[in-house]
């Protein structure tokens, strides 16, 4: 702030007859000064001040000289000058972000000079404003204080009416939002200074508002997952209520799917989809129930004998769905196609089916028991038990267009294997691991591996006895990079089968021997590697009511029998495939037998040992009598494979939500 001097005293000296002492007026208020050539009348020029704040000063002078530094409001006064003289009293430095001004201050000096300049000092006042970005609407209104400003639309610069008084706060807001956005305040408040305020920034962007609703049903043990377009909400279990992380943009659409169920629950979404319309929504409602089972695809729709003879797929025999990179499910069945020697087929989440491939018999296969795996070139590679150049099984890849190759044909004898009843399983080294149920040095099955390009190795055959013997099902690879698996048979507890262990290089362990007493005896299925880096698998029989069981082994071949199957109508019997853990930590299967239409179950397991039937299969025209193994999808929906029922009698493919 600049202050401006209101002037310069231009200094005129009277001299005054000088008058005998004893002759002076005691009463007048002027000072005197004698001298030899008589006596001189002069005046001290003076008057009061105001407005100073505490800790500051002001700097006032008598016709430009004399400077007197004034600390506090009261009385001020110069140097005595002679009656009669001029003088004018100037500021010559006021407080930052103040106004002094010298009333009176003028003049001819009189004995009335002396006090009646009056000085009054005010706060400097500024004002308060900036820049405005992204207002396409009317209605913003800025307050500071009491002080208001409506913004116009599209403005780029605002300043407040009022200005503020230096050192006073400033603290400016948005009172009122425009329509259709919201408007944010960037450096709105602070201490005024000596200069206006310009770099306040009122930022505008469209008007978001919040998603969600209410949710009903949800038990208190699993949660569920939410997704709006690429917004993800993991919702906690026992929620009544729910709201989206991201606020959603006027004028946008919405639309709710469950990604992920609560295990054994099917949860519904209402007034899911929409426009957000200026407010927040409120209105979504899931509505969660227990799960239930039905059938996805009936095989054989055009089925001329039992086993379906005809181009549609029948029969899935030892088998689980591929969920593939692609978001389709495939699989393989033992019988049907074009003829009757098994088929490849895909299926869509929402049950169309399409078969890929017909299996041909002589050097092509014949009857694949097991599923597929895709590779890590996005092909499916898979087995046949017979068929081949030798008619002792095939290693196959098809692509995903159904242009199928025979890799390798198994010749059997004490050379090689033959008869596969699995599945591969492709290692981290790239290649792909599998068992023949029979062949080999002794003829009881081997473990072999073969390249992508179809180069083929035994890698151990097994010996019967004290060691396993038919083995059936996949092998699986651990996290310590070996392979587990099971046999049938063999074993040194009345050959009820039993768990080994096999490095890639061959070098075979025998981990249990099943059979003995009221453990399970005879596996046909899978090992599944839990997260806890236990094995979890099934036996078809044994246990306490010689129903089967689930059991669990270390990597170090310490087995627990979990849970022996009860059968009846209220539990399940004899499971022959695999079971799979879900993201809850349960684990999931089927049983062959039992449950209320004797037509076997779906169950689910705790890695301790609890199980619970959660359907029962076989009613009308239902799957039933699965072998097979289930496989979860991307939503927490449970696929499968029965080896019969649906509605040709032929078998089907069933999803339990």
């Amino acid at each position: 702030m600049t202050i401006t001097r209101t002037g310069v005293l231009r200094v005129a000296l009277l001299t005054l007859a000088l008058v005998g002492c004893e002759g002076r007026d005691k009463a007048t208020p002027i000072t005197t000064g004698a001298s030899s050539g008589g006596s001189s009348t002069s005046v001290t020029i003076g008057g009061t001040l105001s407005g100073l704040a505490s800790g500051e000063s002001v700097v006032l002078e008598l016709n430009g000289a004399d400077p007197q530094t004034v600390t506090a409001d009261g009385k001020f006064s110069f140097s005595a000058i002679a009656l009669g003289a001029s003088y004018d009293v100037t500021v010559a430095t006021a407080p930052a972000g103040q106004t002094c001004t010298v009333t009176g201050g003028n003049g001819t000096a009189t004995s009335a000079s002396a006090a009646a300049i009056v000085v009054s000092c005010l706060d400097q006042t500024y004002t308060v404003g900036g820049s405005v970005s992204g207002l396409t609407t009317s209605g913003l209104v800025l307050a500071n204080g009491t002080d208001r400003l409506t913004v116009a639309a599209n403005a780029s610069t605002f300043t407040m009416p009022a200005s503020v008084a230096y050192s006073s706060r400033y603290a400016l807001t948005v009172q009122t939002q425009p329509a259709s956005a919201t408007c944010a305040v960037v450096n709105g408040s602070n201490t005024m200074g000596a200069k206006p305020v310009t770099n306040i920034a009122v930022t505008c962007a469209p008007a978001t508002y919040t998603v969600g609703g209410t949710i009903s049903g949800l038990g208190n043990v699993h949660g569920l997952v939410l997704t709006n377009g690429s917004d993800t909400l993991s919702v906690s279990p026992n929620a009544t209520t729910f709201t989206m992380p991201r606020r959603v943009v006027s004028g946008s659409n919405y639309n709710f799917v469950v990604q992920a169920h609560p295990p054994l629950q099917l949860c519904s979404v209402t007034s899911g989809a929409g426009p957000v319309a200026g407010a927040d929504v409120t209105s979504v409602m899931i509505t969660c129930a227990p799960g239930t089972e039905s059938v996805l695809y009936s095989f054989g729709a055009d089925a001329s004998g039992s086993f379906g003879a005809s181009v549609d797929a029948s029969g899935p025999h030892y088998q689980h769905l591929l969920l593939a990179s692609d978001g389709n499910l495939y699989g393989l069945t033992k019988y049907g196609g074009a003829n009757n020697y098994g088929a490849m087929f895909k299926i869509t989440p929402a049950g169309a089916e399409t078969v890929l491939y017909s299996f041909a018999g002589g050097s092509d296969g014949v009857y694949p028991y097991g599923s597929l795996v895709q590779g890590a070139d996005g092909n499916f590679y898979g087995l046949t038990i017979n068929g081949g150049a030798n008619s002792d099984g095939t290693v196959f890849k098809i692509t995903p267009a159904g242009v199928e190759t025979v890799l390798y044909s198994f010749a059997g004898g004490s050379g090689d294997g033959a008869y596969p009843f699995g599945s591969l399983v492709q290692g981290t080294d790239g290649n792909f691991y599998g068992m023949n149920s029979e062949g080999g040095t002794n003829n009881g099955g081997t473990v072999f591996k073969i390249t992508p390009a179809g180069v083929e190795a035994v890698l151990y055959s097994f010996a019967g006895g004290s060691d396993g013997i038919v083995p059936y099902g996949s092998l699986t690879q651990g996290t310590d990079g070996n392979f587990y698996g099971m046999t049938v048979t063999g074993g040194t507890q009345n050959n009820g089968g039993t768990v080994f262990k096999i490095t890639p290089a061959g070098a075979e362990t025998v981990l249990w021997a099943f059979g003995n007493g009221t453990d399970g005896n005879t596996p046909y299925g899978s090992l599944t590697q839990g997260t806890d880096g236990n094995f979890y698998g099934m036996t078809v029989e044994g246990g306490t009511n010689n129903n089967g069981t689930v059991f669990k082994i270390t990597p170090a071949g310490v087995e627990t029998v979990l849970y022996s199957f009860a059968g009846g109508s209220g539990d399940g019997a004899n499971p022959f495939g695999s079971l799979v853990q879900g993201s809850d930590g349960n684990f999931y299967g089927m049983t062959y037998e039992a449950g209320a239409n004797d037509r076997g179950v779906i169950f689910q397991i705790t890695p301790s040992g609890t199980e619970t039937p959660v359907w029962s299969l076989g009613a009308g025209s239902d799957g039933k009598h699965p072998f097979n193994d289930l496989t979860f999808g991307p939503d927490g929906t449970l696929y499968g494979l029965t080896y019969q029922g649906g509605a040709n009698g032929v078998g089907a493919v069933i999803q339990f939500n």
